[in-house]
């Protein structure tokens, strides 16, 4: 089909709005040889928008609509939603449904999801089949076909899960850590930061037919070694700057702020481009609407309540003749640290722990310009944060700092805590390991060189009776397991 025939079904398959404006039309070769058209449609007044892909056939590959643009209606219930969802998939792709197994139905909070996909061992090949997601009312929001596989060799015989038992026993360390339970991503998550032990490998696999544990201990036993306690005491702070833009620098150079707005319910996002950029608003390909979303813009973060700085990254190359050096470079984070985290420093507990890297292997040079990037990890009571760094990145020509992400937690929350730990290490060793299973799955393997050979068969260690939770955590007071899907 041609491309406006392809636009036409897509605006047609994806219920488009005619007051919508197409953003983008992107016709994309793949690695195959096969061809898929990408269109994009946006609401005039706001960010909002509608997304399909169609083969070169006209055959629907994903579509997705944001939720703000969904209708508001009550919920049809559970057996309807399935009902709809396979309606949906076979009213798309007719001659294909029928070849897949629906292998996952969840029902949550805001929508449903149900998942289709070939199977071998009667277990589900990732990256076949198709997803969809609705609205509990019953509206997709989104749909992605992947198609069938090859079916890979089944093996004669399989590793003993007791033999995988003892590796895991003799391999996983127990770590404490302080994290926040987010809803979206641990089951029965509050919000709420709690001490906790976290198992590490935390994703410890094993080849199934083998027994042989995938990845290696050497890795996480360096990361942990090359975090070195950093001077950066509340006492030596300055004074904070005065607003965000001085923080990320706009004055060094000619910008124009170009919009802002709500990231979610804590987070709002500004984006500056600068004033001498020229746009092309006629070119509606993929790589045309990135470059005008991303190219000579500085883009920011901010907390919406307190207005703190959450991070930022210089997408404009600003002009410098300056040759610092590394040990310069790190004077020059420190320095901006003890602005941008200033109300951090002054939580009695709170500790920096800098990732000790060499000077070669901190360099990154780009468009003739060295940049250091430069990594703290953050701990209370010498505990770590769970995935709470600082990264900085300062330019070598400039002097400036051209990134930074600072935690997404608030120093506030620190404050209360009172970490104690109730079960020692080897005591949630011990829990860790009666509470495990183990479950058969495919893995897709990307380097493989037949399309035969695309999985590998692997054992996951989930949570006894849950069909496929993982343990993230256990809780160091009560002994309660954290898991994850």
């Amino acid at each position: 089909m041609l491309i406006d025939e392809l636009k036409q079904k897509a605006a047609v398959t994806g219920s488009v709005p005619a007051h919508f404006d197409l953003i983008i039309e992107d016709l994309q070769e793949l690695e195959d040889g096969e061809t898929q058209a990408l269109f994009v449609w946006q609401e005039p007044s706001g960010e909002s928008g509608i997304s399909v892909t169609l083969d070169a056939a006209g055959r629907l590959l994903s579509y997705s609509v944001d939720e703000e643009l969904c209708k508001e209606a009550a919920p049809i219930g559970e057996e309807a939603l399935r009902e709809r969802a396979r309606s949906f998939f076979l009213s798309q792709r007719p001659e294909e449904a029928e070849r897949f197994l629906l292998t996952e139905s969840r029902f949550e909070e805001r929508s449903a999801f149900f998942q289709w996909a070939q199977t071998a061992l009667d277990l589900p090949l990732p990256q076949t089949g198709a997803f969809i997601r609705l609205t509990l009312s019953g509206e997709v929001t989104s749909f992605t076909y992947k198609g069938a596989a090859a079916t890979p060799p089944l093996p004669v015989s399989l590793a003993q899960p007791e033999r995988l038992r003892q590796q895991l026993a003799e391999t996983v360390r127990m770590r404490l850590a302080i994290v926040k339970l987010i809803p979206a991503l641990y089951t029965g998550g509050d919000d709420r930061l709690r001490l906790v032990y976290q198992p590490e490998p935390g994703y410890r696999r094993f080849d199934a037919v083998t027994g042989l544990a995938q990845g290696t201990d050497a890795e996480a036993e360096e990361e942990h070694e090359t975090y070195k306690a950093y001077e950066l005491s509340p006492e030596e702070t300055g004074h904070p700057l005065s607003s965000l833009e001085e923080l990320i620098g706009i004055s060094t150079y000619p910008l124009v702020k170009d919009r802002e707005r709500e990231m979610d319910e804590n987070l709002r996002g500004i984006v500056w481009h600068a004033e001498d950029r020229e746009d092309n608003p006629t070119d509606l390909s993929l790589d045309g609407y990135f470059r005008r979303r991303m190219e000579d813009t500085v883009k920011a973060t901010a907390d919406k309540d307190t207005g703190r700085l959450r991070s930022f990254i210089w997408m404009v190359r600003r002009p410098g003749k300056l040759a610092l050096s590394y040990e310069d470079c790190l004077e020059r984070a420190d320095a901006f640290l003890r602005n941008a985290m200033h109300d951090w420093l002054q939580v009695p507990g709170l500790a920096f722990y800098f990732h000790e890297k060499s000077a070669e292997d901190a360099a990154s040079e780009s468009e003739g310009q060295l940049r250091y990037f430069f990594t703290w990890q953050l701990r209370y009571e010498d505990v770590p944060l769970y995935l709470q760094f600082v990264t900085l990145c300062v330019n070598a020509s400039t002097g400036y700092v051209d990134r930074f992400s600072g935690p997404d937690w608030n120093p506030e929350e620190i404050r209360s805590l009172a970490p104690a730990a109730k079960l020692n290490a080897d005591e949630a060793h011990r829990l860790y390991m009666k509470a495990v299973e183990f479950k058969l799955e495919w893995e897709r393997d990307y380097d493989a060189e037949t399309p035969e050979a695309a999985y590998n068969l692997l054992y996951t260690p989930i949570l006894k009776g849950s069909g496929r939770s993982r343990i993230a955590f256990i809780d160091a007071a009560s002994g309660e397991f954290v898991t994850q899907t």
